[in-house]
């Protein structure tokens, strides 16, 4: 099975299309027409995926399944190796993919430290958060590829995009998983 390294292998893929990029920080679009089983990855930068349509299935190292359904996001830290099925509806697969790089990640954390809500940041996150995107995250992630297509080389647009959605889905996650998470992919685990 070849290992595909995220996200420098999406960027030769015809079915991937970047919206906002720059080094380890992108926004892309993936789409797929048919099933893609047993695919192997291995994610380098802290990653969140938002489902528009179908499902991805990724079995984590421990070989447990964390299913995202269409309108729900799933975050990966870096350092995490999976495989994924994406399973198509009606025909098609359809994702956004936002890659953070750790300056970034850190930036965040900073300005949100203790999880943003003065509660200390646990640090027994295993690297995955599933969450159902709100409405909210929603239009968010529905206005990125008509409004920004063509801005790729944006540097001070993109890091505004990628600090707007954690921010928006630490406002929806009130439990502060998602940012023990984040935590835990910028480094700061002792797991």
């Amino acid at each position: 099975m070849t290992v595909e390294v995220l996200p420098t292998a999406l960027y030769a893929l015809s079915n991937v299309t970047p919206i906002l990029g720059r080094g380890n920080s992108s926004i892309l679009h993936k789409t797929l027409s048919a099933h893609l089983e047993h695919k192997a990855i291995y994610i380098t930068t802290p990653l969140i995926v938002y489902i528009r349509q179908g499902k991805q299935v990724i079995r984590d190292y421990d070989g447990v399944d964390h299913v995202i359904d269409e309108h729900h996001l799933i975050f990966v830290s870096k350092g995490v190796y999976t495989v994924s099925d994406y399973v198509t509806r009606h025909g098609t697969f359809e994702c956004l993919l936002f890659f953070y790089d750790d300056k970034l990640i850190s930036r965040y954390l900073a300005m949100h430290g203790n999880g943003g809500h003065g509660r200390p940041v646990a640090h027994s996150a295993v690297g995955t958060c599933v969450l159902r995107a709100s409405e909210q995250i929603g239009r968010y992630v529905d206005s990125i590829e008509s409004v920004y297509a063509d801005e790729e080389g944006n540097d001070a647009l993109l890091d505004l995009k990628l600090m707007e959605l954690l921010h928006l889905i630490a406002l929806q996650d009130k439990s502060d998983r998602f940012v023990q998470e984040l935590s835990c992919g910028d480094g700061r685990s002792t797991k």
